[in-house]
């Protein structure tokens, strides 16, 4: 089983890599809010010998991606599923509840503090 990185950890992010149980390194491309959503889905991967590619924050929302071709495993497909759709009431930042915010046409799942302080206003 292999967890392999497609591409490099954004600057920004203060989340890092995690490794995998084969020292694999996963590139993640999101705040450390989503910590907790991601970390059991890297354990579950390695437990279901499936290969993660990608894990990033795409239009404000978590994306996990994934070899489909080894996804029989229900258990793995419905918690990528359920961490994608936790991230959209999660602050990307701070992991505190949080909600869909835009500054000009960026948009980020923030708390109230996160969006005040990076500039985000609540999405019409």
């Amino acid at each position: 089983m292999y967890i392999i990185v497609l591409s490099g950890v954004c600057g920004a992010s203060q989340l890092g890599n995690l490794m995998s149980k084969d020292n694999h390194l996963v590139a993640l491309e999101c705040g450390n809010g989503w910590r907790a959503l991601i970390e059991p889905l890297v354990a579950l991967a390695n437990e279901c010998d499936a290969t993660i590619t990608q894990i990033k924050e795409k239009f404000g929302l978590l994306r996990v991606y994934y070899d489909p071709d080894q996804m029989t495993n229900d258990r793995m497909e419905d918690a990528v599923d359920r961490a994608e759709g936790l991230s959209g009431v999660t602050c990307e930042m701070c992991g505190a509840p949080g909600k869909l915010m835009t500054s000009g046409h960026w948009l980020k799942t923030l708390c109230a503090n996160d969006a005040l302080q990076l500039g985000y206003k609540k999405r019409a």
